[in-house]
Formats: C-alpha cells, structure tokens, sequence
C-alpha cells in the first residue's frame, strides 16, 4: 500500500512539474486536482494502454519502439480530453537564434505538445522513482 502510494505522489510531482515546464500544459484545482489528475492518468496507462500498444504493435515494430512515444502521448491527451481540469493546448516556439545556431519559430499542435508532455512525465517520473527508492 506504501509504494502504491509512493508511486502516486510520485507521478503527481511529475505532472506538476511537467505542467510549470510546458506553458500550454495547465491544471486546476490544486493538489486534490492534481491528484485527480494522476490517478485518472494512471487508470487510463493501466487499461487503454495495453489495448493500443497490441493493436500498434506491428507499427512499434517497424519503428523499433519509438511509436510507443505516439501512444503515450495520446495517454495523455485523452486523460486531458476526458477531465475539464486538465488542459493541454498548442503553442507557439519562438524560435532559438544563438549564432550560427537558427531555428525559425513554428507552432506546436496539442498533440504534439501531449507527446513532449508525455516524454518528459516520463523521465521525470522514472528519476524521481530512483531518487526515492
């Protein structure tokens, strides 16, 4: 019951700080939303997810693994779609001019802002799991 627990508080901590990164990802509602938000979240990785990923698995197989970012920004944005709470929007990057270094400014759609969302609960969640266990 404690890593279950754990591993909630955990998750929600990266949701939050996932959103203060990502401008166009926000919540509301504070912790209790929040953690609403990670257990719907969870809810939807523990049931949707395995359904997607076996019908996707001949395109993670050409892609070698690399469209199970696709799925789990789709997670994401589905747990956006389905709480009025949760909001993931696109974006406008302004653009990087740092010497010989240019990239022009472009928008981000939602779901691509979902995807790097997605990503980045990823990782966040995964180093904060090994910083605490």
């Amino acid at each position: 019951m404690k890593k279950i627990i754990l591993r909630v508080i955990v998750n929600a901590l990266a949701v939050a700080i996932t959103a203060r990164l990502v401008p166009s990802i926000s919540y509301q509602g504070g912790i209790g939303g929040l953690l609403v938000i990670t257990l719907f979240f969870g809810v939807i990785n523990l049931f949707v997810k395995p359904i997607i990923s076996f019908f996707a698995l001949p395109i993670q197989l050409i892609t070698l693994g690399l469209f199970s970012l696709v799925i789990n920004g789709a997670m994401l944005y589905l747990t956006a779609f389905l709480l009025e709470n949760f909001e993931i929007s696109g974006m406008w990057f302004p653009g990087i001019d740092f010497g010989p270094i240019f990239i022009v400014p472009f928008f981000i759609p939602a779901w691509g802002i979902a995807i790097i969302g997605a990503s980045l609960i990823s990782v966040i969640s995964g180093c904060l799991h090994w910083l605490v266990e």
